[in-house]
């Protein structure tokens, strides 16, 4: 939350440049900035739709950020379950092999 926060506020700086930027154009070209408030955010509405659709973007990048997270940990837990199987199953298939061998040792000992 604290990335989204510290994003908007850089998209809500990045907007602020923009309209400073389109009146100092303005001011520049002669013009008085004050009454072509209006007029500048017609103007600017399609960077303004454009920085929406990228803040848009990065709350949907974030999501998905967030989804990927949680199915590592999930993988991350199936690997160690995994490893917890594999571990026992070769504890069994050990043990069995010696109890085995410790009863052909008897067997054939008690044969001769």
């Amino acid at each position: 939350e604290a990335s989204m926060r510290s994003k908007s506020d850089m998209f809500e700086w990045a907007f602020t440049m923009l309209k400073n930027t389109a009146l100092q154009l303005s001011m520049a070209n002669g013009e008085n900035g004050e009454g072509k408030e209006i007029d500048l955010s017609e103007e600017m509405r399609p960077y303004l739709d454009e920085l929406e659709a990228i803040k848009s973007a990065f709350r949907s990048r974030e999501a998905k950020v967030g989804e990927m997270e949680q199915q590592l940990e999930t993988l991350k837990w199936s690997v160690v379950e995994a490893k917890k199987k594999k571990s026992f199953w070769t504890l069994v298939s050990s043990a069995t092999t010696i109890l085995a061998a410790v009863v052909s040792f008897a067997y054939a000992a008690r044969v001769r």
